[in-house]
């Protein structure tokens, strides 16, 4: 999964509740679906391969949480359009609404993720790296005393 192009999610999404504001006959949207946080790809990852990978660490956990409060948020504005109360649904995708807190949420945790993601990697290689092997071009000991040990 790329963390950077799931961060794109939650404007995507905006961007789709506009345009079915906007549409001249809107199609109706499946508000379940999207209010479930399991639904899309970030969703399916982050409860299926992320969390096999990712599920001990504290930022996955943030993660799943606010994606789910993303969503939710995102179902609320849906429910708005479908109604035709586009005033609403237009008010619930303004600045300092549940909806852009929301959003603010999981970009913030997305990114979180992405750093915790990158620092379990690189320990993980740094614990599977190998020793680093003694020189073998370097004197011994019996190299920088000759005479002392017979041939």
């Amino acid at each position: 999964m790329n963390l950077e192009r799931a961060a794109h999610e939650p404007a995507e999404l905006a961007r789709r509740l506009r345009e079915q504001m906007d549409a001249a006959s809107p199609t109706p949207l499946d508000t379940g679906r999207i209010a479930m946080d399991n639904a899309c790809a970030l969703g399916q990852w982050l409860h299926e391969d992320g969390r096999s990978r990712h599920g001990d660490l504290p930022a996955w956990q943030r993660c799943v949480q606010a994606h789910a409060n993303f969503h939710r948020a995102a179902g609320s504005v849906a429910a708005a359009v479908n109604r035709g109360d586009h005033a609403a649904a237009r008010a619930m995708l303004a600045a300092g609404t549940p909806f852009s807190g929301a959003s603010r949420a999981l970009d913030q945790a997305l990114q979180d993720l992405a750093r915790a993601v990158a620092d379990q990697r690189q320990q993980a290689a740094a614990e599977h790296s190998p020793a680093p092997s003694a020189r073998t071009d370097a004197p011994t000991f019996r190299d920088t005393m000759p005479g002392l040990f017979p041939s």
